[in-house]
């Protein structure tokens, strides 16, 4: 592959993942392209929706520590309402996601497919080549993994950036630059930390389902030749075989336990410790004296309201580092989807146009070569045949002689 054997997170996988998205969303007007916006709606609505519910608390403390019964109904009434109307447009946004996964899942499995039934592709591919292993795995279970893994994590990368940039504003607004600054730097070392382990996550999970695609083949060529199997009493020799791909198959599966375990342990960690970065960053106005003239339910009711703010901003990058096991793999499956993508693409380039079919041959003509050059699949620099030109007449016999 003139692309390489690229498994990480650099150029090759944001081009091969570009290629995908073209394909995901293919005009405008795709259906794709309009869920896409319809989940973006859904999706501000859902922060709205979330902004509103996070005030609630500090709205119950300041009626309940002045002891405002009429206050306290009317906010248990907003509440309700507020808490039945987020879990509605929840659910609608995990409903578009889930749609958005079969129209992408179906998209990228019939562009794939419109190749490689094109020019005997599928031959090429599964006799003639070595350096793209499971085509059949790629497209049936890579397709299907990358396109749910996607669906999974795309209205959070969606909302993400207007998110974060409104509870930035919010929080320089109430607590002022040291902030929002302080989160934002302790996002900056998360991410650099989690891409470190991400690394050889990446590159794994791209091993796993090359192995994942042999362990299945072995078992589906058994089922097929079961019968001369059989004949031969070649049960323990297939079983050695197949115990040997799944012993192989098992040791990267074991590799990418351990290192997920130090990714999710760094994604717990910075998880957990946000909500004590968010309390340092509400203390900073406090003991400076920004709130002494404040009544104690006033204090309350502000704090809690500031507490909100800035812990969700801390939420808001958490989410993002959360990604980080998913992201991992969605990069293993793009680059397996991508090697497909790009054998086709060199397929369909110019070089590969010289032979075709021509209607426009005299009519006592059946069949025209001309400089006809072929050679074994695997012995391309010997070629057996070189400058052949044959024409084939109606009604004409030909003898063809020649060493054997």
């Amino acid at each position: 592959m003139a692309a390489g054997r690229s498994t990480k997170l650099d150029r090759v996988f944001l081009r091969r993942f570009k290629k995908c998205l073209g394909i995901m969303f293919p005009t405008w007007l795709a259906t794709s392209t309009l869920l896409f916006v319809l989940l973006l709606g859904l999706s501000f609505l859902q922060q709205a929706l979330y902004y509103n519910s996070g005030l609630i608390p500090s709205r119950y403390v300041e009626v309940m520590v002045d002891k405002d019964r009429s206050g306290f109904q009317q906010v248990l009434v907003t509440s309700v309402i507020v808490i039945i109307s987020t879990s509605l447009v929840k659910s609608l946004v995990s409903f578009v996601s889930g749609v958005l996964y079969v129209n992408w899942r179906g998209s990228l499995t019939r562009f794939i497919h419109k190749f490689y039934f094109a020019q005997d592709n599928y031959y090429e591919l599964n006799v003639l080549q070595r350096d793209i292993d499971n085509l059949d795995q790629r497209i049936t279970q890579d397709v299907d993994k990358f396109s749910n893994q996607f669906s999974s994590i795309f209205s959070t990368l969606v909302i993400s950036p207007f998110t974060v940039g409104y509870y930035t504003y919010q929080c320089y607004k109430s607590i002022g630059y040291i902030g929002p600054l302080s989160i934002y730097g302790y996002f900056i070392v998360g991410t650099l930390f989690n891409k470190i382990l991400m690394a050889p996550i990446i590159k794994l999970v791209f091993q796993q389902e090359k192995l994942e695609g042999n362990f299945r083949f072995k078992h589906m060529q058994l089922r097929v030749n079961a019968e001369s199997t059989a004949f031969y009493h070649s049960g323990l020799l297939e079983e050695k075989k197949t115990n040997v791909k799944f012993e192989n198959l098992l040791g990267v599966q074991l590799k990418l336990v351990i290192y997920q375990l130090l990714l999710q342990c760094s994604v717990n960690f910075f998880d957990y410790f946000g909500s004590i970065v968010s309390y340092m960053v509400v203390s900073i106005p406090l003991f400076i004296g920004d709130f002494d003239d404040l009544m104690p339910g006033e204090l309350a009711g502000v704090i809690s309201k500031y507490s909100f703010i800035s812990m969700y901003l801390v939420h808001s990058f958490s989410q993002l580092i959360d990604l980080s096991n998913k992201v991992s793999d969605i990069a293993g499956y793009t680059h397996r989807i991508g090697e497909v993508l790009e054998f086709f693409k060199e397929k369909t380039g110019p070089s590969q146009d010289s032979f075709r079919f021509e209607d426009n041959l005299d009519d006592g003509i059946l069949f025209k070569i001309e400089n006809l050059t072929y050679s074994a699949p695997q012995s391309i620099d010997k070629p057996l045949v070189k400058d052949l030109d044959l024409e084939i007449h109606r009604g004409k016999n030909v003898l063809i002689t020649g060493k054997t």
